[in-house]
Order: structure tokens, then C-alpha cells, then sequence
């Protein structure tokens, strides 16, 4: 059976019925979303009802509650389907009725990926974490912002993790380019993707930029970390003459040794398992609640 609804919860949320965007009630893309993130997608309506509107006024809450699932079921008797399911204290969703697309990224393996080889799948993967979760959704709980925050980081450790697989067995210096700018992105203190990009720039003869990149490396390590970069980062920029920047780097492009890839890319899978089981505490995303109080 294919599903009625399609619900994108990463960047601004939206609903789909037949490729048609429709207009949804307010919350619904939270309230699947959180139930998509749920092992047996569901959880009890106290506990939803809190996480959506707080637990500070209960009467008022479950009014709220109330009065969002009449909206539903306006919506569920226009387009079919059921887009929630109320079973006495429970309330979950159907997924064969309802696509979350939360539910498949993180059903998503990214360790069996790399371990397989199915690089598309881990680009597919990437791609569908392009955007934040829930953008711009305005949901003031403490107990929101806290499943937000911890789930927010679970998917950039796998997302960083699905980038690095990627960027180990990149042959394409564009794509290799884009890649190790996204990991940066996600981790500013990642040196295997500012090796990534001087090994790119040595190749491509551009000397300069080589050395901007290796310059950055340093700046952001001993700013932000209190750290020196590794001795693999200085062996390279020593090889590749930019170790300072009074040094004449060699007439000929800088030649990465390529048959050194499939041994990296091994080295990557296994940081892949370390970083999806530990996580990686680089990878931060503070609760609004304590941004907005540091102010």
C-alpha cells in the first residue's frame, strides 16, 4: 500500500499528499517527528502533549491537544488515511499510511555502508541531511528543545561519519572538494579534511590556497582547542613546502600517493563504528533555552 501522506521534517516542514504540498496543522511535523524517532513509534499521550506544550498548565495542554487532533481528523477526512493514532494512552502513527522521513534516516546504517561499500546509499544519506531538523519550528519546552538537541547530534555523528567514509574514496576533485568543506562544516577541528583539501590545492599546482588552508588548520586548532595539528598535518605541509609560508614550494604539483586510498578508507570505517558508538563531542548543538540564556 502506498502511504497517503509524505511529511518532510528537515528544513522548513511540510506535508505532501500525491506530490502536493497541503496545508497542515500547526505542530503535526513536531508530533510525527518526535513519534518517528520512537522505536515503536509511539509514546504516551502525556508524555507528547508535554513535549508540545508544556506541562506547566496540564488542563490547558491537553485542551491544545485536543484541539490540534480535530484539525487531524479534518485533514484525515479531506485526503483518507489516518495521520495519527489515538489508542487509549498511546498515540502513535502508521507507516505504511504516513512517511516520515526522519523514520528513514535513522533506520539508516551508515556502519553497514561503509563496511558494504554502498557509497550511494551514504550520499543519499548525506543529501537527506542537508537541512536542520525542524526549522524554524517554534516549540518552547524544556523537554523539546532537550529530545532536539540529543537527536540533532545523533545525526550529525552519523552524517559526519557518512562524510568521511565518502571523502576517503572520492576520486572526483570537485565532489572531494564539496566534501571535506561539509565535514569542516560539522567539524571545524577535522584534519583529515584539511589535509583533504591541501592535497587538492598542491595537486591542482595552487600553492597559495594550499597554504591558507593549512594556515586555518592551525589558527582554528590553537584557538578553539588549545592543540597543535597532528604529525600527519605537518608532514604534509612539510612535503608539500608550505610549512611556512617563507618556503618556496616545489615547481611540480604536489602527487598524493593514490594507492594508500583503500587502507584509508579502511581507517575510516572503523573511526565510523567509534564515532556512531561514542559519539563525537566536537559535533555540539546547543538547546535554544541555554543560548538564548547566555545572552
Amino acid at each position: 500500500m502506498e502511504a497517503i501522506y509524505t511529511v518532510s521534517v528537515f528544513g522548513h516542514p511540510h506535508t505532501t499528499v500525491d506530490g502536493q504540498t497541503i496545508s497542515a496543522p500547526e505542530k503535526l511535523a513536531a508530533a510525527l517527528a518526535i513519534l518517528a524517532s520512537q522505536p515503536d513509534l509511539m509514546l504516551s499521550q502525556r508524555r507528547l502533549v508535554s513535549m508540545l506544550w508544556g506541562d506547566a498548565d496540564r488542563a490547558k495542554a491537553n485542551a491544545c491537544f485536543r484541539q490540534f487532533l480535530v484539525k487531524v481528523r479534518k485533514l484525515e477526512k479531506q485526503y483518507g488515511g489516518c495521520l495519527l493514532i489515538k489508542s487509549g494512552k498511546l498515540v502513535s502513527y502508521d507507516n505504511t499510511i504516513v512517511q516520515v522521513d526522519l523514520e528513514n534516516a535513522l533506520a539508516h546504517d551508515v556502519v553497514n555502508d561503509a563496511r558494504s561499500g554502498n557509497y550511494s546509499d551514504l550520499a543519499t544519506f548525506v543529501k537527506m541531511l542537508a537541512l536542520p531538523l525542524l526549522q524554524a519550528v517554534n516549540i518552547d519546552t524544556h523537554e523539546f528543545d532537550d529530545w532536539h538537541y540529543e537527536l540533532s547530534n545523533k545525526l550529525l555523528n552519523a552524517k559526519g561519519a557518512a562524510l568521511s567514509v565518502l571523502m576517503e574514496q572520492e576520486t572526483d576533485p570537485d565532489r572531494l572538494k564539496q566534501i571535506a568543506t561539509d565535514l569542516l562544516e560539522l567539524d571545524s577541528s577535522n584534519e583529515a579534511a584539511y589535509r583533504t583539501l591541501m592535497k587538492l590545492w598542491g595537486e591542482q599546482g595552487n600553492y597559495t590556497k594550499a597554504l591558507k588552508v593549512y594556515i586555518e588548520c592551525r589558527q582554528v586548532l590553537l584557538t578553539d582547542y588549545g592543540i597543535k595539528p597532528s604529525l600527519s598535518t605537518e608532514q604534509l605541509a612539510t612535503t608539500m613546502g608550505i610549512k611556512e609560508q617563507s618556503s618556496k614550494p616545489p615547481s611540480a604539483p604536489f602527487k598524493s600517493t593514490g594507492n594508500v586510498r583503500t587502507a584509508q578508507a579502511d581507517k575510516a570505517t572503523a573511526q565510523v563504528e567509534q564515532t556512531l558508538r561514542i559519539g563525537s563531542p566536537r559535533m555540539i548543538l546547543l538547546p535554544p533555552r541555554l543560548v538564548q540564556g547566555s545572552a
